[in-house]
């Protein structure tokens, strides 16, 4: 398949640094609606972006060092957000609340 006519559609800024990953939130979309992305970055935050508005929502800043991955639930309406980082924790977050709800540590190197 070619892709001819591509053009961006939207761009956020926030992110201080590199940004690793950006997912489609299922649950903003199943409960209220609305498009939300959330992303991860070198800058150790996540932040979250309502794409019709094109601002940023919220922000979690739990990590110390860089978020290398996210990855919603599939359970619960994708209602919980894992986050690995390089300080070597995966933090489990609410984003009904914007709560993190426990810090997994254990791992000897980057999640």
């Amino acid at each position: 398949m070619e892709f001819r006519d591509q053009k961006q559609i939207q761009l956020f800024n926030g992110h201080s640094d590199t940004v690793y990953c950006a997912k489609f939130s299922q649950y903003h979309n199943l409960n209220y609606h609305c498009n939300v992305i959330y992303s991860s970055s070198d800058d150790k935050t996540i932040r979250f972006w309502d794409i019709k508005d094109n601002q940023q929502l919220q922000m979690f800043s739990e990590h110390t060092e860089s978020v290398c991955g996210i990855e919603f639930s599939s359970f619960s309406g994708g209602r919980y957000l894992c986050s690995g980082s390089d300080d070597n924790t995966i933090c489990l977050c609410d984003v009904e609340t914007s709560k993190l709800l426990h810090t997994f540590c254990g791992h000897t190197n980057i999640v």
